[in-house]
């Protein structure tokens, strides 16, 4: 389907510009609609370590934007894009999970500051530490 859509000039090649614009399309619709839940995990994906799920997702997405330039989009790819950016909803409000993917909003980031003996004129002066837990 990529090809049908993506070949613009109708030469019988995939348009390489076309293709570039719907797949940061696709990314940049994932990433806004994730980035909250997954935190900058979402923007390290790449193509290996994407969740199979989203691969599903872009694809729909991508292939929308190539055919969303014509007169009319085809109802099955309109019904596509549609079920894809409400898997995408359904993902961001935790509907549904990603196997494998931690939460940003659970992780529980810390810092620990220690503990430091200072020793000036023979006085011992010590700092003190804290452990902080919690969403960064």
């Amino acid at each position: 389907r990529i090809n049908l859509y993506g070949d613009k000039d109708r030469d019988g090649a995939l348009d390489p510009l076309a293709l570039e614009q719907a797949l940061s399309y696709a990314r940049q619709t994932i990433l806004m609609a994730l980035i909250n839940r997954y935190g900058s995990q979402v923007e390290a994906w790449d193509d290996l370590t994407v969740p199979a799920a989203l691969r599903f997702i872009s694809d729909d997405l991508t292939i929308y934007y190539l055919a969303s330039g014509q007169y009319a989009v085809n109802p099955v790819v309109q019904a596509a894009y549609e079920a894809a950016l409400n898997n995408l909803l359904k993902i961001s409000e935790g509907e549904w999970s990603l196997p494998g993917i931690s939460d940003h909003e659970n992780e529980a980031e810390a810092l620990t500051l220690t503990t430091q003996s200072i020793y000036a004129d023979d006085a011992e002066i010590t700092t003190y530490s804290a452990n902080i837990t919690g969403d960064v």
